[in-house]
């Protein structure tokens, strides 16, 4: 199932700097707060800062992307604690894209916690841009989460824009 948000957002940039604030409603009645900023003053650098204040849990989440010719390469890292302050995620993940005129292929490695349990996840995805509007990809990840059966999974994806 899933799970829906009724809010607003204002966003803005300021030179090489950009802002977001995201304000919602919960099931409890308070508010849940979400706020963005990003930096992209270095040349095919991008850095952003997201932190998440929600009356069931707090997330920071920090990524990267480097753009090297061909290549875009990515780090990011995300906590999350429940409404009690107790950690239920920290995992970094590794990403690296490379562009093959209109085809691409990205493979992501993630590492951390998931709740109690250790996880790691392999994701690889080949991907085409049929024309300017559409593309598609395929993507294969296989996990592992703590003592668990390990887990394989395949999505395919077509994505239309206008």
């Amino acid at each position: 199932s899933a799970a829906y948000a009724v809010g607003a957002s204002a966003d803005g940039s300021i030179g090489d700097i950009d802002y977001g604030v995201w304000v919602g409603d919960t099931d409890s009645g308070t508010n849940s707060f979400e706020y963005l900023l990003a930096y992209n003053g270095i040349e095919n650098l991008t850095v952003k800062v997201i932190v998440a204040d929600d009356p069931g849990y707090d997330t920071f989440n920090a990524w990267a992307s480097y753009d090297y010719g061909d290549f875009t390469f990515a780090v990011e890292t995300v906590t999350t604690d429940d409404a009690t302050g107790a950690e239920v995620l920290d995992l970094n993940t590794l990403m690296v894209y490379y562009a093959m005129g209109n085809a691409g292929l990205t493979v992501r490695f993630t590492d951390g916690d998931y709740g109690a349990q250790s996880f790691e996840k392999f994701t690889i995805s080949p991907s085409y841009a049929f024309s300017d509007n559409v593309f598609g990809l395929i993507e294969f990840s296989s996990e592992e989460l703590g003592t668990l059966a390990d887990n394989d999974t395949a999505a395919v994806e077509l994505i239309y824009s206008f």
